[in-house]
């Protein structure tokens, strides 16, 4: 029993007297080389300075900082020190942190000399753009634009305005760069874009100190009209720049013209309306109103004029194929203060309805003795085709254990019948037709208890002409069944 208990006692003051033998090393640290605001620095050891953090070294006496860091320094474990800034880092500063040899840990090993590493602090990082916060918007700006870029945190402003500039397209015909002037830095503010309000953060602490800054900038020169554009800004703001640079397209407002006018939003039926005019620039909703003429006279429901978009859709009750002609003024002139100059006039033709074929899907019921027929309402067809298929024994139970979707459980049925009807056509007036069902002998048992019954036409469009849905027939007179 002792010599058992005494084994593990001495190869333990073994291990213990080989571990004082070694120096305190240092295995890694952090940040290295390069930081951020947000770095907290970290110093690892390659083994315990204490088994128990109640008796470590003093952790403010081991650590520290050039130049000076208010923060909090503490053990986050026993070989690791762990240095916490109260404030973000100051960006483009080069810091200096030692780590002194003045203490032991409990096994008497200590560095051997003071240990020593620098880091460097990024500056702020460009998060987004005006160009990206205007969206369709960016593809129409002045000939004398103003841009702004959302910066994670204070920097050289001034460094940021030099380094970004315009990268016109060889098209405009002008000098490729242009420069752009710093006009100020500000907060950012409730009316801002929402990219700019809700920005997501990537760490916790930026996020709590929130120092963004909207920084704007001016084109130096003014930008031919119709030229396309790129914002090119570095994606930190420091000294040395950014080798992979952010670059935004952007173009100016092209000469103003009635682009097109449609019925409705390239569908293929258009018979109520609206009428869509899509013009080169954006125009307000009051100035298009003014100058609109249409003939026939309809009267328009206009829901903003106070905006300014490219296109409009007016609200009109218009009539099934018909012709309306679209007349705009001379003096119409867009957000840019460009006129049209000559009075274009366009044709907006209404169609018919698309065609349609309805009628009672799902479980029903069909009176044997009487008309024993389904109501079919047609539209713009003038031929339905009935397709019939009596549902053996076997398939009963899938099928009416659905209450909808007996599509695939109908794929392997054959049809009984398929009738082909001619019914009286009206454009654009609707009407109803009985599509007659088979009478079957109840006393014999191949008699189907249940019909499918499908009906569609062949002036439907491919795709609805095969996904006509399916009406489940029960032709009996019995009134509990």
């Amino acid at each position: 029993m002792g010599s058992a208990r005494l084994l593990p006692l001495v190869l333990g003051a073994t291990l213990f007297a080989t571990g004082a033998a070694d120096d305190l090393r240092i295995l890694r640290h952090s940040p290295d080389p390069d930081g951020s605001p947000t770095s907290i620095i970290l110093v690892t050891f390659d083994r315990p300075v204490s088994e128990n953090l109640e008796h470590a070294p003093d952790p403010r006496s081991i650590l520290r900082i050039e130049p000076p860091v208010p923060g909090h320094t503490e053990w986050r474990d026993p070989v690791t020190l762990r240095f916490t800034p109260d404030s973000l880092l100051v960006p483009e500063t080069r810091y200096t942190v030692t780590v002194l040899n003045s203490f032991s840990t409990e096994d008497g090993s200590h560095l051997p000399e003071p240990y020593q590493f620098r880091f460097r602090v990024a500056g702020p990082r460009v998060l987004t753009s005006s160009v990206v916060a205007a969206g369709q918007a960016a593809q129409y700006l002045d000939t004398l634009p103003r841009f702004s870029l959302l910066v994670s945190g204070p920097g050289e402003y001034s460094v940021l305005a030099q380094q970004a500039f315009l990268e016109l397209s060889p098209t405009c015909g002008v000098e490729r760069t242009v420069r752009l002037a710093l006009e100020g830095d500000r907060a950012v503010r409730n009316d801002d874009p929402w990219q700019y309000r809700r920005w997501s953060f990537d760490d916790y602490r930026e996020e709590k100190t929130d120092e963004r800054r909207v920084v704007e900038l001016r084109a130096q020169r003014s930008l031919p009209t119709d030229c396309a554009g790129v914002l090119v800004a570095p994606k930190r703001v420091e000294a040395t720049g950014g080798n992979q640079p952010w670059r935004w397209s952007f173009h100016t407002y092209r000469p103003l013209r009635l682009v097109e006018a449609t019925c409705g939003f390239r569908q293929t039926y258009c018979p109520a309306g609206p009428i869509v005019l899509r013009f080169s620039t954006p125009v307000r909703g009051s100035a298009l109103a003014a100058a609109l003429r249409i003939d026939p006279d309809v009267p328009i429901t206009w829901t903003d004029t106070a905006s300014e978009r490219i296109s409009w859709a007016l609200s009109a009750k218009l009539r099934p194929r018909t012709p309306y002609v679209v007349t705009l003024d001379s003096t119409f002139a867009d957000m840019f203060g460009q006129h049209l100059g000559l009075v274009p006039t366009s044709v907006v033709r209404t169609t018919g309805y698309a065609p349609a074929v309805q009628y009672v899907t799902g479980k029903q019921t069909v009176e044997r003795m009487a008309l024993r027929t389904i109501t079919v309402t047609y539209l713009n067809v003038d031929t339905l085709v009935a397709i019939i298929t009596p549902i053996p024994d076997s398939a009963l139970p899938p099928i009416l254990a659905r209450p909808w979707g007996y599509e695939e459980l109908l794929a392997g049925l054959k049809p009984a019948r398929v009738d082909t009807l001619a019914v009286p056509f009206t454009p654009d007036r609707s009407g109803r037709v009985g599509i007659k069902l088979p009478l079957y002998n109840a006393a014999r048992p191949t008699s189907p208890a249940l019909l499918a019954v499908r009906v569609t036409s062949p002036s439907l469009p491919q795709g609805p002409r095969d996904r006509q849905p399916v009406a489940l027939v029960q032709v009996t007179d019995l009134a509990v069944h």
